[in-house]
């Protein structure tokens, strides 16, 4: 008795059910993979705004942000001598080659976030009213970085209470550009334009 072997039409039937559902499930794990990133984000942001807060009580200000970003953190202050977070985490979104802060001598290293202030000067910031003295900009000038919050009123408004002393933390965000300004919302889509920003607290 010969065995029967199936027909042409027989594999193409199979191969066009398997393209289907490689079709609809593909997506779904890619904007699943997606959005465990956005919410890894987000968690950091809280843990750090959480540090940050801590050593707000017992400094009486936010950790200081060098001006040239040759560190992220004056001091590493928030891991460093205490640790108000156990480490600071990556920007899971940001690469070496794109990121301002030179503090990485390993190009596959990638930027953590950290707290930054809310203006700059003309060489940068520490973020502390004593410091910048005479060099803090006035709301709504071309210095002032709450401008970049403009698009969401709630970012925009929480940040401009905080003025000039308050600090955010801020990720490229899932199309990997710094758009400024602009503001990430999951509701334009998983990978519209705009940066995940946190202001603290």
């Amino acid at each position: 008795m010969k065995r029967k072997g199936f027909t042409l039409i027989e594999l193409l039937i199979v191969v066009a059910i398997i393209g289907i559902l490689a079709a609809i499930a593909v997506p779904n794990f890619l904007n699943a993979q997606m959005r465990a990133r956005l919410a890894q984000v987000i968690s950091n942001m809280k843990t750090l705004s959480t540090g940050c807060m801590m050593y707000q009580t017992d400094w009486g200000s936010y950790p200081l942000h060098p001006p040239q970003h040759l560190t992220n953190i004056w001091g590493n202050g928030l891991t460093t001598p205490v640790a108000y977070c156990s480490t600071e985490p990556i920007d899971i979104f940001q690469a070496y080659s794109n990121s301002k802060s030179k503090m990485y001598s390993d190009a596959k290293a990638r930027p953590v976030l950290h707290p930054e202030p809310f203006y700059t000067t003309g060489s940068g910031a520490y973020g502390n009213a004593a410091l910048d003295a005479g060099q803090i900009p006035a709301k709504g000038t071309g210095n002032d970085l709450t401008l970049r919050f403009i698009a969401s009123k709630p970012l925009f408004e929480k940040a401009r209470s905080s003025y000039p002393e308050g600090r955010y933390f801020v990720s490229i965000g899932p199309n990997l550009v710094h758009d400024y300004p602009g503001v990430f919302d999951i509701s334009n889509g998983l990978m519209s334009g705009g940066d995940i920003i946190s202001v603290i607290p």
